[in-house]
């Protein structure tokens, strides 16, 4: 299995859920979401989880950094807390996504997929 490969697919699931969703088209946002959710299990399966999406919590797009930071929250919660507490700063959609997922965090209630 290429990482690489693997890592693209989630980056382009988490595009095309948010795009779906802004859609107001449930079914296209939860067939992207089913789609990124494996891709993080195979990045999981073959080690390569808090490497790949480390890289991303630097991505140009900030729903792949809030998604990828939401995702190593459980091994890397420093860097994702950091990345999270700027986005909830940002507003809008992304803004509370990323405010949810502190909250649900530190409530001992958010569970990575």
């Amino acid at each position: 299995m290429d990482s690489e490969k693997v890592l693209a697919n989630y980056v382009d699931a988490i595009i095309a859920n948010k795009q779906a969703l802004s859609n107001a088209d449930p079914k296209t946002a939860n067939k992207h979401y089913r789609m990124l959710v494996k891709s993080l299990h195979q990045l999981e399966a073959v080690g390569k989880r808090r490497e790949a999406l480390l890289r991303l919590l630097s991505h140009d797009i900030p729903d792949v950094r809030g998604v990828a930071a939401a995702h190593l929250i459980d091994i890397e919660p420093e860097r994702a807390v950091h990345v999270l507490e700027e986005l909830a700063q940002s507003g809008g959609v992304v803004g509370f996504e990323a405010k949810m997922v502190l909250k649900l965090w530190r409530d001992g209630e958010f569970h990575i997929p």
